[in-house]
């Protein structure tokens, strides 16, 4: 899970996607932040990378040791791996 998105997550989702086919991949930003950071890859890397994409929540609780998270509108989210930028 990725809470932010710029040009190294950007590469990060690659390598994720080029390194297995199983890694589900999500994203939690707004629409400009996903734009800016892919340039002119937009959207079409987040396609090819099989990115879920949250555009309409913010993050809003998280508890790390549990590895859970909860956005704005009450959805909860469970993750190995959390990246925040």
């Amino acid at each position: 899970v990725f809470v932010g998105v710029n040009p190294y997550v950007v590469e990060q989702i690659k390598q994720l996607r080029a390194a297995s086919p199983r890694n589900n991949l999500l994203i939690i930003a707004d629409k400009e932040s996903l734009q800016t950071a892919a340039g002119q890859d937009y959207p079409a890397v987040y396609e090819k990378c099989q990115c879920g994409l949250v555009t309409d929540a913010q993050l809003q609780l998280l508890h790390a040791q549990n590895k859970i998270l909860m956005l704005n509108d009450e959805r909860i989210i469970t993750f190995d791996y959390l990246t925040i930028s």
